[in-house]
């Protein structure tokens, strides 16, 4: 039995009161054995955790704050609101990991994979992994992971937000909270993974030359200052009004080859953080002088087709299976910041509506996301992540 519950509250108490109330009602009296929160950043983080913990016992734990959360029929982006999800069958596990605190991604990963990996068990079926959407870089974090956990364990999950001011965010463990560091779980059981991904951006321009970068920070395109050319591409409002801005506008690389039919010609990287003093930006992923990339432009059009696309390519993976969980990873860049509200759960009704009517949905909007395309885990932005638990 799996049990969820949301809560749009403002007290922090009540709040908890009343998503695990309505989880708690899900799970029918069967005693619960693990516990995934996620809450955006309005709530005292400890003193929401510490009253779920009361309700729901000290059980094994993960999850992160997110721009907002997804429950069924909910895509709230308000600065208070709360999704809990309670595991209590006995056919799916969870074991549970955390570094408090990401000074090194390489090391992060090292020290998660270290943790997790010792006594893996062989129905390990994915990893669930939320780390910080401001610090984190994934090309140190992912290799380091996959040394310890192997390359063939599919990763789910997404990068902890916050309010839109990227200012801090915040990880569950066990019903600790640590800010700017990574929680992660192992989900093992007799059950199959299905999985999707798509994003609805677009290039805006011509195709640009990385000649100035170290590790993850941009400094120059085409050997001019990395601002000056986005200055040029969208407006002043990309220095005046940072935050908001840069949630409409990102960096495209060309997706590899053997990925392009079943994904999308670019990948999509969002801009993490502007440094003012150096004029340049900072990305999740690590930039090569030569990279090629462009400036690419959330489209609506695309969004709803990719959308509907996925729907068709999960519907047909499932068959005649119905899942008995979702877990629904969306971009902060595809809520509220593009869509009406009236659009947004139009779009979550569709894909609940046509996946999974009345099973447990669980979610939240990040500030990147992780799906595995083929076989190979990939980190995302700007994309809507699909993974459907079925048991065998």
């Amino acid at each position: 039995m799996i049990g969820v519950g949301y809560s749009a509250a403002k007290n922090p108490r009540t709040a908890a009161e009343e998503a695990v109330t309505k989880a708690l009602a899900m799970v029918k009296g069967h005693a619960q054995h693990a516990c995934i929160v996620f809450a955006t950043v309005g709530y005292s983080q400890s003193v929401l955790l510490e009253e779920v913990r009361k309700k729901v016992g000290d059980v094994p734990m993960v999850g992160c704050s997110g721009a907002g959360v997804i429950a069924p029929g909910v895509a709230d982006e308000s600065n208070h609101c709360l999704v809990v999800m309670l595991l209590a069958d006995p056919r799916i596990r969870l074991r549970t990991a955390a570094v408090a605190r990401i000074d090194d991604s390489h090391a992060a990963g090292r020290d998660l994979g270290k943790s997790l990996g010792l006594g893996i068990e062989k129905d390990a079926r994915c990893l669930l992994l939320f780390p910080c959407g401001l610090n984190a870089v994934m090309d140190d974090l992912v290799p380091a992971l996959e040394e310890h956990l192997g390359a063939d364990l599919p990763i789910i999950g997404g990068l902890a937000a916050d309010n839109l001011l990227r200012d801090k965010t915040y990880q569950y463990h066990n019903w600790r909270v640590y800010e700017g560091g990574v929680s992660a779980a192992i989900l093992s059981g007799d059950f199959d993974l299905i999985t999707d991904v798509s994003h609805g951006c677009v290039p805006i321009g011509l195709e640009m030359e990385v000649t100035k970068a170290q590790g993850n920070r941009l400094h120059e395109i085409d050997h001019r200052p990395v601002m000056d050319v986005l200055t040029e591409c969208v407006g002043e409002g990309i220095i005046k009004d940072f935050g908001k801005v840069a949630l409409h506008f990102c960096i495209g690389q060309l997706t590899d080859s053997d990925l392009t039919q079943s994904y999308d010609r670019y990948i999509i990287r969002y801009i993490a953080k502007y440094d003012a003093a150096s004029r340049s930006i900072s990305l999740p992923v690590k930039m090569e002088i030569g990279n090629k990339i462009w400036v690419t432009r959330r489209d609506r059009d695309k969004m709803f087709a990719a959308s509907g696309n996925s729907i068709k390519k999960l519907r047909e993976k499932l068959g005649a299976r119905i899942p008995f969980l979702v877990m629904d990873i969306n971009c902060v860049g595809r809520g509220k910041i593009v869509l009406a509200d009236s659009e947004k759960h139009d779009l979550l009704h569709t894909f609940q509506n046509n996946l999974a009517p009345g099973i447990p949905w669980i979610g939240f909007f990040s500030y990147g996301e992780f799906c595995p395309i083929g076989r190979r885990n990939i980190f995302h932005n700007y994309t809507d992540v699909f993974a459907l638990f079925v048991w065998r």
